[in-house]
């Protein structure tokens, strides 16, 4: 099967997010100032709770499963035994929300919400997040990069124009959010499976026995690391729906609406990282392993960091002209959101290396210490100053705080124990240089479209259009004399900007 190359996967990857990012971006607005903080801190509130919890039902068997596709072309069996699995996944928290927790336990988890409400809300974070999810790797796993991210961009388009519809004739709500949402991604499986499965012999004959033990091989270290996962997510969203209320978790909520913008850039490109070291790896290509590790890394964090440094200058204005005066106590949580999600495009890196490495073990003993390390921090930002041990009272600008802080320690210090390991030089002067060049080029930027706002009299979204012009010009001036800060030499930029213009002439032999 004819298949695009690496180039091609990641320009089109890049793209078609920048699309589905904007899409995304506009339908959370519509939503967040539809419903308002207090409605929209509900939603998020339930969305982030079983987003949390999938980490605990999936048991870290999600990294197996596109590992060992990753690895080599699986069977049909492979896939039949992984999906009967999602669907136990599916049915069990739908039989103890259902049927068997009581009401006054559901009341202290979900603090007052509906059953059918929270029944509704998991449906649609399952097959999102899980199911879609699976499809997602199945797809990225053959190298069709273009497929995948097309139907990605499809959906993004489908459910903004849904939620317009919906917003205009004042028919938003929680409830029908969610049936949408599962709607869509249901409809999107059943078509797409067949464009992206590719049947291969099953020479291994493998059965039951054999495909539970290479994923409790792989998954017995994630299993702890899952569930640690999901105690310290749930505890962040039901520590700030307990002492910040549904406004606090709003303004989180917004924070990371925003700021989801770029993790999802990130985010597309990680499964083609991912696929390269687990191949190269699995074959002792150790060179490539590093070579493709150190390049992504530098890469991935110019491409986040180089996006937050700008944006956050303009929180305060991004929040008051998107969402209205409603939100704009949440504009300094923002800014620790664009921080966090910064740091996030290279944190993703060393998790995936371990996880496509089958160092598994190593992955848990980071998340333990990670968890060691934020949960009381996170009290400490969340809880009240009258608490038996009392805290900051900080409510979501807090938990933003922890979760930067967190992520820059966690990431860093596995970064360093992949290198001395592997017998790689320590890498971590480029965030700084990288955070460093950003904000001041962001921050002259601003101080040069200002003064030429102020002298034509141009109204705010004149200034942010020239401003982000600016911005733009100088890094990509940086870029061009100092291209190593991302991993990149200038042939490399020249031939990309070459691709970017050819790239759509090709698609059509491409076999998209």
């Amino acid at each position: 099967m004819p298949v695009a190359t690496a180039k091609s996967r990641i320009f089109f990857s890049f793209s078609s997010n920048i699309l589905r990012g904007g899409f995304s971006f506009l339908s959370g607005l519509i939503v967040a100032r539809s419903l308002g903080p207090a409605v929209y801190g509900d939603f998020t509130f339930l969305i982030g709770s079983f987003v949390a919890i999938r980490q605990v039902l999936d048991l870290g068997t999600s990294s197996a499963f596109f590992t060992f596709l990753s690895n080599k072309p699986q069977s049909l069996k492979f896939l039949v035994y992984y999906f009967t699995w999602q669907l136990i996944q599916f049915l069990l928290p739908i039989i103890l929300i259902g049927f068997l927790l009581p009401e006054a336990i559901l009341g202290q988890i979900w603090l007052g919400k509906e059953k059918e409400l929270i029944l509704l809300s998991f449906m649609a974070v399952f097959i999102k997040e899980q199911t879609w999810n699976t499809i997602v790797q199945l797809g990225e796993s053959n190298r069709l990069t273009l497929r995948i991210q097309g139907a990605n961009v499809l959906i993004a388009i489908t459910h903004l124009l849904i939620v317009a519809l919906l917003w205009i004739n004042h028919l938003l709500s929680i409830q029908l959010l969610f049936i949408l949402i599962i709607s869509e991604y249901f409809v999107a499986f059943i078509i797409v499976f067949k464009f992206l499965y590719v049947p291969y012999p099953d020479t291994q004959k493998l059965d039951g026995k054999t495909i539970f033990k290479k994923y409790y091989t792989y998954c017995i270290p994630i299993v702890f690391s899952s569930i640690l996962g999901f105690i310290v997510d749930f505890s962040m969203r039901w520590m700030l729906q307990k002492y910040g209320g549904s406004e606090e978790q709003a303004y989180y909520g917004v924070g990371y609406q925003f700021a989801i913008v770029s993790i999802l850039l990130v985010n597309a490109q990680r499964n083609i990282f991912w696929k390269e070291i687990s191949e190269a790896y699995e074959k002792r290509d150790l060179e490539r392993v590093r070579y493709v590790y150190k390049k992504t890394s530098r890469f991935f964090y110019w491409s986040g960091i180089s996006i937050s440094c700008f944006l956050i200058f303009w929180a305060e204005e991004i929040i008051r002209l998107t969402l209205g005066p409603a939100y704009l106590a949440g504009s300094s949580v923002l800014i620790f959101m664009f921080i966090y999600t910064g740091q996030q495009a290279l944190g993703n890196i060393p998790g995936v290396f371990l996880l496509a490495t089958n160092k598994t073990k190593c992955h848990f003993n980071f998340n333990i210490l990670g968890a060691v390390i934020g949960l009381p921090m996170l009290y400490f930002f969340l809880a009240p100053k009258n608490a038996i041990i009392p805290g900051l009272e900080l409510g979501a600008m807090g938990a933003a705080m922890q979760m930067a802080f967190n992520q820059f320690l966690n990431m860093n210090l596995r970064i360093f124990w992949i290198d001395k390991t592997n017998g790689w030089k320590f890498d971590w002067q480029f965030q700084f240089v990288g955070l460093g060049i950003g904000l001041m080029v962001a921050w002259l930027a601003l101080f040069v479209s200002g003064s030429i706002s102020d002298a034509l009299s141009l109204n705010v979204v004149w200034k942010f259009g020239l401003s982000l012009f600016i911005y733009f010009v100088l890094i990509g001036f940086y870029l061009w004399n100092y291209p190593g800060i991302a991993g990149l030499t200038r042939a490399e930029i020249k031939n990309f900007l070459i691709h970017g213009i050819q790239f759509f002439k090709r698609l059509k032999d491409e076999n998209f």
